[in-house]
């Protein structure tokens, strides 16, 4: 997120951030804090809160997703500057793809190998 021309909280689209009521969320100037509930207080003075919704969403694209059922949902939480991490190990992953092309390429070698006996016994049959 950032903070755009007219101090509001946009994503790298240009979306707004929303808060609890659906009405974009507006920055004063000063020391801003994002409480792990979503709480947003700037010079220790409560702006607003971020909406955190809990229901079955429908990705649109580019990050943008949307629900008929979304309700609040008191459990969730944010952390102020953390990032997402991946729900891939990169290393696991990078071994199992070594290990599929390693036994593509054997399957292809049995089939050349099948193929090149294929042609030899096609030969000896044909110079009888």
């Amino acid at each position: 997120f950032r903070l755009g021309e007219n101090r509001r909280i946009m994503d790298v689209g240009g979306n707004e951030l929303l808060d609890s009521r659906g009405q974009p969320i507006e920055l004063p100037e000063g020391s801003t804090h994002i409480s792990s509930r979503g709480e947003i207080t700037v010079k220790n003075q409560s702006v607003a809160t971020i909406g955190l919704y809990h229901g079955a969403f429908i990705k649109e694209g580019a990050n943008l997703y949307n629900s008929d059922n979304a309700a609040p949902d008191e459990s969730l939480t944010v952390r102020q500057g953390a990032l997402e991490g991946s729900n891939v190990n990169a290393v696991s992953t990078m071994i199992q793809m070594i290990e599929i092309n390693r036994l593509y390429e054997l399957a292809q070698r049995s089939i050349t190998q099948q193929d090149s006996l294929t042609q030899q016994l096609t030969q000896s049959l044909q110079s009888r």
